[in-house]
């Protein structure tokens, strides 16, 4: 059974296009940062342990 050859110049073609990204998906972005970073740190305080870093 042969497979036919995969197109692969399209694929490149996909992979090369520039992508940009809106203020408002960044906004939606950061905001999960922030509502994961609380979520964490209350669990934190509730286990005693001590968070170090970012989040």
């Amino acid at each position: 059974m042969e497979y036919p050859e995969p197109p692969l110049e399209e694929w490149a073609k996909d992979l090369n296009k520039d992508r940009t990204f809106s203020d408002e998906s960044m906004q939606e972005v950061l905001e999960e940062s922030r509502k994961r970073a609380k979520q964490a740190a209350k669990t934190a305080k509730r286990s005693g342990k001590k968070r170090f870093g970012i989040f």
